[in-house]
């Protein structure tokens, strides 16, 4: 079995930010996981978030949205207020194929809504990086028998690209898409 633990946050200039950026993050954040509880999904969702709240300085608390093959949680990531509060994973299929066959929104493994203000996703992303370098959250991945393998966002949003480039054009020979 394959783990990938990659970053991405997307952010779009936004109006919406009910907190000073720069004070992020006050509260508990929630982490999305659109898997059932107890599968290997969960419970390297659950390493990472307990990992990265000692960065954060907040809870981590994970809520599981199983169904929809990872389409339900992605959603609901998808329609979070994007104030930095509200972060998941998400399977690649959500990102790379459904968008193609369904009109879902397009996020890839840890991500956040579109609209986070710039300064938290920097802060959002550097704890969830740091969080990875962690012996111990690497030595839980490795007990679970996952290899740890990192893509910063930049490295991430060129990996979509490219893969979201791939499928499309297979799923489109396929006669999937349009």
């Amino acid at each position: 079995m394959f783990f990938l633990i990659v970053l991405i946050f997307f952010s779009v200039e936004s109006s919406y930010c009910a907190e000073d950026p720069a004070k992020f993050s006050t509260r508990p954040i929630t982490f999305i996981c659109p898997l059932p509880p107890g599968s290997t999904g969960d419970v390297s969702d659950r390493l990472i978030s307990k990992t990265a709240e000692k960065f954060l300085g907040q809870p981590v608390v994970v809520v599981n949205k199983p169904g929809g093959g990872t389409t339900i949680g992605t959603a609901a990531i998808a329609a979070a207020k994007p104030d930095g509060y509200t972060v998941g994973y998400t399977a690649p299929g959500a990102m790379l194929i459904y968008p193609f066959v369904e009109q879902l929104p397009v996020f890839q493994n840890i991500v956040g809504p579109r609209g986070i203000p710039e300064e938290i996703v920097k802060k959002l992303e550097q704890a969830f990086t740091q969080a990875i370098k962690e012996p111990s959250f690497i030595k839980g991945l490795k007990d679970l028998r996952f290899p740890v393998v990192y893509r910063n966002s930049k490295e991430m949003a060129e990996h979509i690209a490219d893969y979201y480039q791939f499928y499309g054009k297979i799923l489109k020979e396929m006669g999937l898409a349009k």
